[in-house]
């Protein structure tokens, strides 16, 4: 049983360890596809890792090479949901918020940092996107106080003023 839940939480990591924000493009629309030749990508073309390896690294269509950071990246935050998994429990992941905090938290910092990484930016949407989850979170009871948070806001943000 925990096997199984270490799978699909790799699963789920891996599947959100794709970023399109600082193109001003949507994670939705238009649908994945390929840069180089423009080619709609099909599902099995969009499976984490697996697609990048089995092609061998190549668009199927036109053969351009295809960075292995997506894959690294995307390895890279299934990893990081099954830490999440490990350090939470499988009663965790289902009957309690906690986890899937932290399993958010671990989505935006991944794509934050490899945005930062390439265009030495944190784009706003995605600062307001993580503060909003945090209020949302902490309206629902879980992670810190409101004391805590404005006490670390304070000093955090009172540090970067200074």
């Amino acid at each position: 049983m925990y096997i199984y839940f270490a799978i699909v939480s790799f699963i789920i990591g891996a599947s959100l360890g794709s970023y399109r924000i600082p193109n001003k493009k949507s994670v939705v629309n238009p649908p994945s596809h390929c840069y180089n030749c423009n080619t709609r990508l099909k599902p099995l073309d969009l499976v984490p890792i697996l697609s990048w390896t089995l092609l061998r690294g190549k668009c199927r269509y036109c053969g351009q090479k295809i960075s292995p950071r997506y894959a690294l990246v995307e390895l890279l935050t299934g990893t990081l949901f099954v830490l999440v998994y490990i350090v939470y429990g499988p009663e965790k992941l289902v009957d309690e918020k906690s986890s899937m905090l932290v399993s958010l938290l671990v989505s935006l910092l991944v794509i934050i940092t490899f945005i930062d990484l390439d265009h030495y930016i944190i784009p706003d949407e995605l600062v307001i996107f993580g503060s909003v989850g945090a209020v949302i979170f902490n309206i629902l009871g879980q992670g810190i106080s409101i004391k805590d948070s404005l006490l670390g806001g304070l000093i955090c943000g009172g540090g970067m003023l200074v």
